[in-house]
């Protein structure tokens, strides 16, 4: 119902400008890649995971090409922007998290890189809009990726159509998802009780939106290894 799933199968430092973007000389792309994600990792991809960035990387160039999928054209801007970007929800993400919910999905960001990283979630993507619902199709399939459900509609509709899904995972990942009043009671609905709602946040200049009285919620803010600036994350706990 509105959902794909493969669940069988095999699972498994360099510093930016001032501005936050990478290096513009252009070393071997595949570099660039592993050196900023071990940056954020602080540890080597292993060859599988290079891989599968390095074609993910691909993918998004090739249909970004013809399908507006994000604003960033250039391959360092990708990997800055999105890849690294996503990479540091682990810093917010419990260890003991196995069932993750991508609100709002787009491109697959934060969810793809995240399951690339920690193969053993269980990763559900929601994304209401068909061209991106097949990007991420094809992704799912080239990168090999199991136990990822995917979502072509609308995140009230899934829940309706899908009564599985109901209070049954872990963590909401919403990156750009849309404005708080509109992203997370919806979110909360997909939790367990005792589950979090992670959401990124405005720039750390710009005084970051009230939290209604009746969440139990903070602000956390984290540094960026690439970025000069650091990253803010709203972090929201279902009540029991």
């Amino acid at each position: 119902k509105g959902a794909e799933k493969r669940d069988q199968g095999r699972a498994s430092g360099m510093s930016a400008d001032a501005g936050g973007t990478l290096p513009d000389h252009r070393p071997n792309r595949s570099l660039i890649l592993a050196q900023s994600l071990s940056a954020v990792l602080e540890r080597s991809l292993t060859e599988e995971e290079a891989e599968r960035f390095q074609r993910y990387l691909e993918l998004l160039l090739r249909w970004n090409r013809t399908r507006r999928l994000t604003a960033y054209r250039r391959p360092e801007e990708i990997i800055l922007h999105l890849f690294c970007d996503s990479l540091l929800f682990l810093r917010v993400i419990p260890s003991t998290a196995r069932k993750l919910l991508d609100f709002g999905t787009g491109a697959g960001i934060p969810g793809i890189p995240l399951k690339i990283i920690v193969p053993r979630m269980d990763l559900a993507l929601v994304e209401a809009r068909r061209n991106r619902g097949s990007f991420l199709a094809e992704v799912l399939r080239e990168l090999d990726l199991m136990d990822v459900s995917l979502f072509t509609s609308r995140a009230e509709q899934i829940l309706l159509d899908n009564p599985e899904t109901l209070e049954s995972f872990d963590v909401v990942l919403a990156r750009g998802a849309g404005p708080l009043s509109a992203v997370i009671p919806v979110s909360l609905r997909f939790l367990r009780p005792g589950g979090l709602v992670i959401m990124t946040g405005p720039p750390v200049q710009k005084q970051p939106p009230e939290i209604p009285g009746d969440l139990r919620a903070h602000w956390r803010t984290l540094p960026s290894p690439l970025r000069p600036d650091p990253r803010r994350f709203l972090v929201v706990q279902k009540g029991d």
